[in-house]
């Protein structure tokens, strides 16, 4: 439980603003690294982002300083909320180019790009992806190409198009959420599936290391192949976190 503030504690607050929610500091609003406004479109999230904030301040006071810009295991929501706020929406054609890096994802998609052996990861993959291509299609009416072999086929226009109409269709702050999920599984399919409640972070780490359980289990892992495994359950566990604060208003 967070002490009661002291002469010297930042009051940290939730208050309606233009826009949604602001996240305060002793009156003006928190801001983001780039000097914007912290102000989310949620209740729910704004309270989230206050409480980082006051556990930060609670353990140091001058991390505040620092908000968003170190560990990426302190202050997720902050640090998501701030990429919507000065990248996605405050730089001039930049949620443009991140539509663009994402929908290339779809290009080659993990889910889509199957092993021809050995039997066991064929299986692997077909019982963890397959599912996902058919929903894929269910949900956008098209159906993605698989692809085997060393080389990855195109998509068809159809289904490119159905990918980036669904990341053009999300706001700002689901936009940054979506584009830490993807980029963490590789796979536009996992991030869209995410995005939409198909699956949940545990469910998008499973399908997003389909090829990597399976190696573990024959030849073991190593540090470097543990330490990426964490730091992709972190970001698929942050961004899924985000998406059920916006989803509550």
């Amino acid at each position: 439980m967070t002490p009661p503030p002291g002469p010297s504690t930042p009051r940290i607050r939730v208050e309606v603003a233009a826009g949604g929610y602001a996240v305060t500091l002793d009156g003006p609003p928190v801001k983001t690294p780039g000097k914007r406004p912290m102000v989310v479109p949620g209740a729910a999230l704004a309270r989230e982002i206050a409480h980082e904030i006051e556990r930060l301040v609670a353990e140091d006071p001058a991390a505040l300083a620092g908000l968003g810009l170190g560990d990426p295991a302190q202050a997720p929501n902050f640090r998501i909320a701030a990429a919507a706020i000065d990248v996605i929406a405050g730089e001039a054609g930049a949620r443009v180019r991140v539509v663009a890096d994402l929908a290339a994802y779809g290009v080659t998609d993990l889910v889509c790009f199957r092993a021809e052996r050995p039997e066991g990861l064929v299986a692997a993959q077909q019982a963890a992806w397959a599912p996902l291509v058919d929903w894929f299609a269910g949900e956008f009416g098209v159906r993605l190409e698989l692809t085997t072999g060393l080389r990855a086929g195109p998509q068809e226009p159809a289904a490119l198009a159905a990918i980036i109409a669904a990341i053009e269709g999300v706001d700002d702050f689901a936009l940054a959420a979506l584009s830490l999920a993807t980029r963490a599984a590789g796979s536009m399919v996992i991030g869209l599936a995410l995005l939409r409640g198909r699956l949940d972070a545990d469910i998008a780490l499973m399908a997003s290391t389909v090829d990597e359980i399976y190696q573990a289990e024959r030849w073991g892992t190593d540090e470097d192949s543990s330490l990426a495994l964490e730091a992709k359950a972190l970001d698929l566990a942050q961004a899924a976190r985000f998406l059920d604060l916006l989803a509550k208003g």
